[in-house]
């Protein structure tokens, strides 16, 4: 005992103090661990845990951790607890998450970031000892194909007490679930195929694919699962969902392998029907009520249905209420499930989709279901009491509407959905839904801010009167059980009740909303919600926790009024002369802050440079860092500025967060300068002028940015008030800002002479915004023209450069061309705005419309409303948009099909032979011949048949390992041969032409034997062009047949063959008798009078107004130019 306390004490003296500390920034999370000298380490991540492992044993209290991290880390395990090394911390994370890490001197720097793809099994623990026999040792799973498989997307979700599997299926199938011992296998009626890798990289490694085999005309997938886990499985909608029930401890144990005997042989399969209509679906806008069904009842549901009490079963204290199935995870935050054993459970039975909403609000349970039916309340006082003390139902139409009294708040309610029945649980635990229902909200929308609650299984909305609290609630049902509120949410003009079930809503102003949209339910005013676009779903009193200890002294650093600043400064720097040598870098570091604080930062980063070439160890002090930084942003150096603030040792200051939201304002970053400002703005309030001025006019940028009205009203006040202090240039700007507020609250009058105000204080920079803004306003309002507000803009684009305010006038100015539409001016002004402001956000959207705009002319046919010359000059104007790979070739091809429509023959075969011309870009294969048959068909078309012909060999090329569509070959051949005919190859032009049956073929053959005087040949492809008679002569012939008949008989006539006249005039006489050219066929066919005098088949061709050579090169075109038939795939769509 001696010697273990003895060796004890010396591990505790060996062990060093060590301080963490914790800060969240917007997009990542920060721990830094301060050691008091250097030290080895190394971070990983495994199985969702980090761990962080020093070279040498520490002590350290990881308190705040979770308290600072908690979107990050669910829990923290400092050295030697919960299996972590003495030299080591872990810390259990939330969700799939990436890190980085840094020294910075002696301390250690760790970055946390959510990962953006699923996450991958890393550093998996090794298999338990126990050999494995060969029987059942783990083999690579592998899928036997089956024919017409559908690919079958599977997701993974991990909740608190179970794993839900969810099967996508594209339409509802048949299945059964079977477990035997750890081997659970789900038969599909329908094959599948599954990605067996991915699906076992998300699997937990207590749960692994063990086969996936055919069964019948179907596919069963075989999983190990933990022993002793339960299953719940259901339908819901097409999906399948399969929940393995098991401990978080017994889910992140590896697998071991089944038995042979346990998995799964090919089978007939033995499947189980999906209900009609399965539990949990989504409901109409305005569901037909239903009431409950008693227990045990199959039939509908009697006259007076009874709400049903019970004590619950082992099984049911077992369940988990049932996780969305259909919403992401990551969107979905999951919450801490009620834990203990339920007091007692209310069931009520319904005969179909009924949405519900569970809350406490002071000493009431509210349970309320989103159809109405009188309830029998008798027994469930008899089992809540003594707990619940009263119980009444309320008369609220469409609804039913249960108000408990339960005085104990320890106590509270839960809901869970069963089929189509709820139950509600009653336990002493604190409220907590299953999941967080997702809020989102929109600041930008024209109807002014909103929240948004979306959800695929929304219920219905209503109000509710609370005859306690003398006011009326808002209440919105959901059909998926687990959805609810985490915590009391307070708005400017609202709040959100922390709810188990549904949304609770109290109203703060009578002109807040709370209704169904498409999506699920919004939350809305006439004018718009005052809420910003920050982080919606946290509770607004929950914020990031700063210390106020300041990092500088402004008032003291200032040393005097602004006026006096000459003098303050001569004084400071002459009294630097008397200072000792070693104090001088001191003296220096307050000079610097002297000047930054009124506003000189160009000047005290001169100071603070000479100050690091000194002691640059002095310099990393956080309040000198900060210094640095602060006067890094007045001059505008962002990034650098961001640099040096987010340096870890200004984590947690309420002083270094104004000048973080100061550098992310001033790049125009609004939304996180928002999140860094707000923890700050009660210090900014107390800043001396001239910085309050400097930094309160970028807070009311950042508010309006994020529609945050009524703080930019706060700040325009504050500063209004003491407008003295203000530069001639800030008060044009702060005027500026209150024109923005008068035309916000629709006082339009107000804020147009303010703008005009502005605009003659002489200030360039808001004249010209103010100008801008005056432009907009009267656009929006209608007494301005598009025509005045595009020559108002033209004239001000010069007024004033270099800065976003050009920015967004460009930005403005080519939104108003396009609109006329005028293209040209339009795509020229975001041109230039991109040219201008590289690397901007605005600037980078604008060049993604340009190319959208493009795409939209070139691709989706809107330039086919342009004069052709004008599309194609628009083109070369911007042809720099034209998309790479195949849309871009789409587009080149398309505008060589408008220049051969408008026969600039010339234009068009450049436009495909670039195409051609590069064979990384169009490889060897069937869209290259295809484009090699376009471009002969356009060279034939301008009369240039050697051209031609060397396009089509070009097409040729490299063909040795593809084979051709049958299609693609004729038209190849039948292009050869009029490239052939055209050059007087006849003999050649007929050898392509050779087992060609097709009209196509027979029309050249037509034209070659016509140019040959070949009539007899003539004659028997014109009688196959014009097929049969019709079966009726009074029909009549008409167009290409009745043609296609006289220039028969003249070919008969030509070759002297008067037997075929003969057969000619038995046979069509009678349908040409009523043809609009039966004169000419009697002309042509008369046995006692020939046709004389002159050109025969001139004579003809005039008559019938034949064309010649044209007729194939008319069909061809039509052929060719069509757009190319889409490739054909099965597509699945789903949800991750």
């Amino acid at each position: 005992m001696i010697l273990a306390i003895t060796m004890g004490g010396t591990l505790a003296r060996a062990q060093e103090a060590v301080t963490v500390r914790a800060w969240q920034h917007s997009d990542f999370a920060r721990l830094v661990f301060d050691w008091p000298a250097p030290i080895g380490y190394q971070t990983s991540i495994t199985d969702q845990v980090l761990t962080v492992q020093f070279d040498r044993a520490f002590q350290v209290d990881l308190s705040t951790v979770r308290e600072r991290l908690g979107d990050y880390i669910a829990q923290a395990n400092g050295p030697g607890t919960a299996g972590t090394a003495v030299n080591a911390v872990s810390f259990e994370l939330t969700s799939p998450m990436s890190v980085t890490d840094f020294t910075n001197e002696n301390s250690v720097v760790v970055d946390l970031r959510r990962s953006e793809t699923a996450p991958q099994a890393q550093n998996l623990p090794a298999q338990p000892a126990q050999q494995p026999t060969a029987d059942s040792a783990a083999q690579p799973v592998t899928q036997t194909a089956q024919v017409g498989a559908t690919d079958l997307p599977v997701r993974i979700g991990d909740h608190p007490g179970y794993t839900r599997i969810v099967f996508d299926w594209p339409q509802s199938v048949p299945y059964s679930v079977n477990q035997n011992g750890r081997a659970v296998t789900v038969d599909f009626g329908r094959a599948a195929t599954v990605d067996v890798a991915a699906l076992a990289q998300t699997l937990p490694p207590g749960i692994r694919v063990a086969s996936v085999q055919p069964s019948g005309q179907g596919t069963a997938i075989t999983l190990a699962v933990p022993e002793g886990a339960e299953l719940r499985h259901f339908p819901l909608d097409q999906k399948v969902v399969l929940d393995v029930l098991a401990s978080a401890e017994a889910r992140n144990q590896p697998a071991a392998a089944l038995a042979n005997d346990q998995l799964v042989s090919e089978q007939a399969p033995q499947v189980s029907q999906p209900p009609q209509e399965p539990p949990v679906q989504s409901a109409p806008t305005e569901p037909a009520p239903t009431e409950p069904a008693p227990v045990r009842e199959p039939v509908p549901a009697p006259e007076a249905p009874q709400a049903v009490a019970s004590e619950p079963s082992a099984a049911e204290m077992a369940a988990m209420p049932n996780a969305p199935a259909q919403q992401d995870e990551a969107a979905t935050p999951s919450v801490e499930a009620p834990s203990g054993p339920p007091l007692f459970n209310f069931s009520f039975q319904w005969s179909g989709d009924v949405g519900a909403a569970v809350f406490r609000r002071s000493d009431n349970i509210w349970v309320i279901f989103d159809a109405a039916t009188n309830l029998d309340l008798s027994p469930l006082r008899v089992e809540g009491a003594p707990v619940i003390e009263r119980i009444d139902q309320l008369p609220i139409g469409g609804a039913s509407v249960l108000r408990m009294q339960v005085s104990d708040r320890s106590v509270n309610a839960s809901a869970r959905r069963e089929g189509f029945n709820w139950v509600v649980e009653f336990r002493r635990a604190p409220q907590r839904p299953l999941s967080q229902v997702p809020i989102l909200a929109d600041v930008t929308a024209e109807i002014g801010p909103f929240l948004t609650f979306p959800t695929d299984t929304p219920g219905r909305s209503f109000n509710v009167p609370d005859p306690d609290m003398g006011d009326v609630m808002r209440v919105a049902t959901f059909l998926e059980s687990g959805m609810g509120i985490d915590g009391l949410r307070q708005y400017p003009e609202f709040e959100l009740l922390p709810t188990a079930q549904g949304v609770a809503l109290v109203r703060l102003s009578d002109t807040v909303l709370l209704d169904r949209n498409f999506d699920g339910f919004q939350i809305s005013a006439p004018d718009g919600l005052a809420i910003s676009g920050v982080s919606p779903e946290a509770p607004v009193s929950t914020g990031q926790i700063l210390s106020a200890r300041r990092l500088f002294d402004l008032n003291g650093l200032m040393r005097g009024p602004q006026q006096d600043f000459e003098d303050l400064s001569n004084a400071l720097f002459r009294s630097m002369a008397e200072v000792p040598d070693e104090k001088l870098d001191a003296a220096r570091l307050n000079y610097a802050g002297f000047l930054m604080a009124h506003n000189r930062g160009f000047e005290a980063l001169g100071v603070l440079r000479v100050v690091e070439e000194n002691d640059p160890q002095l310099m990393k002090r956080p309040e000198n860092l900060a210094l640095q930084g602060a006067s890094t942003v007045l001059v505008g150096r962002t990034e650098e500025a961001k640099t040096l603030l987010n340096d870890p040792r200004l984590d947690g200051f309420a002083e270094a967060a104004i000048w973080r939201g100061a550098a992310l304002a001033e790049e125009g970053d609004y939304l996180a300068a928002a999140e860094a400002f707000s923890p700050g703005d009660s210090l900014l309030s107390r800043y001396p002028y001239p910085l309050k001025a400097r930094l309160g006019l970028m807070r009311i940028d950042t508010a309006f940015a994020n529609r945050d009205i009524q703080g930019a009203e706060a700040w325009i006040n504050s500063l209004q008030g003491a407008r003295e202090e203000l530069t001639r240039g800030q008060q044009a700007a702060l005027d500026y800002q209150r024109a923005r507020l008068a035309v916000s609250r629709t006082e339009f009058d107000e804020g147009a002479q303010l703008f005009k105000d502005v605009m003659a204080s002489g200030d360039r920079k808001y004249a010209y915004r103010a100008e801008l803004a005056l432009i907009t306003l009267g656009q929006r309002q209608g007494f301005m023209s598009d025509a005045e507000a595009l020559e108002r803009m033209e004239r001000l684009r010069y007024a004033w450069r270099g800065d976003r305010s050009e920015l967004y006038l460009l930005k403005r100015l080519g939104e108003l061309y396009l609109k006329q539409p005028d293209y040209f001016k339009g795509l020229g002004v975001f041109r230039t705005a991109v040219k201008y402001f590289p690397g901007d956000p605005v600037a980078e959207d604008l060049a993604g419309e340009m190319t959208d705009i493009f795409r939209k002319l070139y691709l989706d046919g809107d330039a086919d409303s342009l004069p052709p010359l004008k599309a194609l000059a628009l083109y070369d104007e911007f042809k720099e948009l034209t998309p790479s790979g195949e849309d871009g070739d789409q587009i080149i091809e398309n505008i060589a099909d408008r220049l051969a429509s408008i026969d600039l023959l010339t234009e068009a075969a450049e436009k495909l032979r670039e195409l051609l011309s590069d064979e990384d870009r169009l490889p060897p294969g069937e869209e290259r011949v295809r484009l090699s048959n376009k471009l002969a068909l356009i060279l034939l078309m301008d009369g240039k048949p050697e051209e031609a012909e060397e396009a089509i060999a070009q097409g040729r090329r490299g063909l040795t390992l593809f084979e051709l569509s049958n299609d693609l070959e004729a038209d190849r051949d039948r292009l050869l041969a009029r490239a052939k005919i055209q050059q007087g190859d006849y003999e050649d032009a007929i050898k392509e032409l050779a087992g060609d049956v097709s009209v196509e073929a027979d029309l050249l053959r037509r034209d070659l034997y016509r140019t040959t005087s070949n009539w007899q040949e003539s004659a028997k492809v014109l009688q196959r062009l014009a097929g049969n008679p019709p079966s009726d002569p009074a029909v009549g012939v008409e167009g290409e047949t009745a043609r296609y008949v006289i220039n028969w008989a003249v070919a008969l006539y030509k070759n002297n063959d008067t037997d075929g006249l003969r057969d000619l005039i038995d046979l069509w006489a009678p349908a040409m008798a009523n043809s609009s050219l039966a004169g000419v066929f009697d002309y042509m066919t008369n046995q006692t009078r020939a046709p004389t005098g002159g050109d025969v088949l001139a004579t003809v061709d005039q008559l019938i107004g034949a064309d010649r050579f044209d007729a194939f090169i008319k069909a061809y075109r039509d052929k060719l130019f069509a757009p190319p038939p889409a490739p054909t795939a099965e597509v699945t769509a789903s949800s991750s």
